[in-house]
């Protein structure tokens, strides 16, 4: 019964230092894709800001659906102050921009 406790111990220590891995590779991966989507905002900033002087529907709708990921995972640098000038870009439909080719 006693060696029945002490593997049964052993056996929540080896589950607890699993656990414990695994939320440690899961923080870094957070960190990682929140330095990914900021890369990835940073380079659309740039792009739709600097060159096109407008953003196209979908592609708002792309970053907004990124940008809303990074805060989720607590993200807060420059990247709102980026998302502030893309949504003050005017908005060109995908669809319109299509016709017009």
């Amino acid at each position: 019964m006693e060696k029945a406790i002490i593997d049964n111990q052993r056996e929540i220590e080896n589950l607890k230092k699993s656990q414990e891995e695994v939320l440690r590779i899961l923080n870094i991966l957070i960190d990682s894709d929140r330095d990914d989507i900021k890369a990835w905002i940073t380079e659309k900033h740039h792009y739709f800001c600097y060159n096109l002087k407008y953003v196209d529907d979908y592609s708002l709708q792309c970053i907004e659906a990124r940008y809303k990921h990074y805060k989720d995972e607590n993200g807060n640098t420059f990247i709102d102050k980026f998302m502030t000038d893309i949504r003050a870009l005017p908005v060109v439909s995908v669809i319109d921009k299509k016709d017009k080719e």
